[in-house]
């Protein structure tokens, strides 16, 4: 897991993520309707360690699913526990089979108690 080295709001997060992705981001190209995802959870403070340890299988698992371009998560630096997600699946179809897939709602059924609030999930529309 990466961790950030400064501090951002979502929004900020999401504007240039969503502008590095349309300016044709590795994988994009060969894609006619690439799904960017982005997502934030907050762990509680005495969890911080097993939602990050449950973050990184889904992150091995979900890299290894055949629609995905990129999936990372990144951790900010002064809020330890505070994740970001940046998703980027080959189309709506793959993004649908990440959120139906065993391990996706496996992570979600895990980490739910652990978490402050619920996640919060963004999908900008496509460029």
């Amino acid at each position: 897991m990466y961790q950030l080295v400064c501090t951002f709001t979502a929004s900020v997060v999401a504007a240039s993520v969503v502008a590095a992705s349309c300016a044709g981001g590795p994988g994009l190209a060969d894609s006619p309707s690439p799904v960017l995802v982005l997502a934030r959870v907050e762990a509680r403070p005495d969890q911080r360690d097993a939602v990050a340890e449950l973050t990184d299988a889904l992150v091995q698992q979900s890299r290894a699913e055949p629609g995905a371009i990129a999936f990372d998560v990144f951790e900010q630096r002064d809020r330890p526990g505070r994740f970001f997600f940046y998703e980027v699946f080959r189309s709506p179809a793959a993004a649908r089979r990440h959120r139906e897939a065993d391990h996706t709602r496996r992570w979600f059924a895990d980490v739910g108690p652990l978490l402050v609030s619920p996640p919060q999930i963004w999908t900008p529309p496509s460029p």
